[in-house]
Formats: C-alpha cells, sequence, structure tokens
C-alpha cells in the first residue's frame, strides 16, 4: 500500500491495519464533510456487538471508562426495571453508530495535539502510532466479556423465575 498524502500517513499510523484503513478513512470523510448528518452510513458491525470493548480496542480508553460508567449508572437505577429487554437491539445499533464517531474524535485530537508538539512528519506520524493501533488483550477480554454476559444475563433471568 502507497501512501502518498501526509494525511493518508497520518490516518494509517493511528489505525495501525491495512484492511481496515480505507474503511476508516470512508468514514472520516463522511465525519468530515457531512457532519453528524452522516453518521447514519458509517455504521461499525464491531462497534455493535462489542460496545465498550470496541473503544479498548481501538485503545480510547477514556471514552471506554465514560462509557461503561454510563451503562453501569443506568443499569444499576430502576429505569431499566420499567423498560422491557425489547430496548436492547436499540441499544446495539447505537454503539455501532455512535462508538467509531468517538473513535474519529479521538484521531482528531491526537493528531491536533501532535500537530502543535512536533512540527517534524516523520516524527509526528511516529507520536500517531504510539497513540494509534490497537489493543489485542482487550480484544480476547471483550471476546470472553461477550460470550460470558448474554450467559450471565440468561442465567439471572432463569434463577428469577
Amino acid at each position: 500500500m502507497i501512501l502518498d498524502s501526509y494525511e493518508d500517513k497520518m490516518l494509517m499510523a493511528f489505525v495501525q491495519k491495512k484492511k481496515k484503513f480505507e474503511w476508516y478513512k470512508k468514514i472520516f470523510y463522511v465525519y468530515d464533510n457531512k457532519g453528524k448528518s452522516g453518521t447514519f452510513s458509517c455504521m461499525s458491525f464491531w462497534a455493535t456487538i462489542a460496545g465498550p470493548f470496541y473503544l479498548f480496542y481501538r485503545k480510547a480508553y477514556l471514552y471506554g471508562v465514560i462509557y461503561c460508567i454510563l451503562i453501569f449508572a443506568i443499569s444499576s437505577s430502576e429505569i431499566l426495571d420499567k423498560i422491557s429487554f425489547d430496548i436492547y437491539p436499540l441499544i446495539y445499533m447505537l454503539n455501532g453508530i455512535i462508538l467509531p464517531h468517538l473513535i474519529y474524535q479521538k484521531y482528531k485530537k491526537s493528531k491536533e495535539k501532535i500537530e502543535k508538539k512536533i512540527k517534524e512528519e516523520d516524527r509526528r506520524i511516529k507520536a500517531m502510532q504510539k497513540l494509534g493501533g490497537v489493543s489485542n488483550i482487550m480484544l480476547i477480554i471483550g471476546i470472553i466479556f461477550n460470550v460470558l454476559l448474554p450467559l450471565l444475563i440468561i442465567a439471572a433471568k432463569i434463577n428469577k423465575l
């Protein structure tokens, strides 16, 4: 893969996955040019099923922690007692729409921070490689969690009966 422009090099340094580069380039282009109106066309299957682990996998740790706190606060309140489990597909769908946008926000903030501090292009790209990429440990934890969580929910429902 030949990366001609500085922008492509920075994005590849952030994504660090050749297979995903074009997808991220496309959705970041949509976010840059269409704003929130293009959000629905940028749904991610992996964000849909992985939820906060998608954020942790993409090293967006702060967003992942905030997401977990928010979900914990909602699930420990009486709000969930009043709504049915029919809302869960909607929550998962929103994950697929919103979470890639948070990765975009992380990229833009990281790029801005790097460009303010570093003037040389090659050093900027190396700095972006450190801030971007993926966490394979979080991938494994996410897979385990996403297999165990439905089993725990089913067991809890059976015990309530």
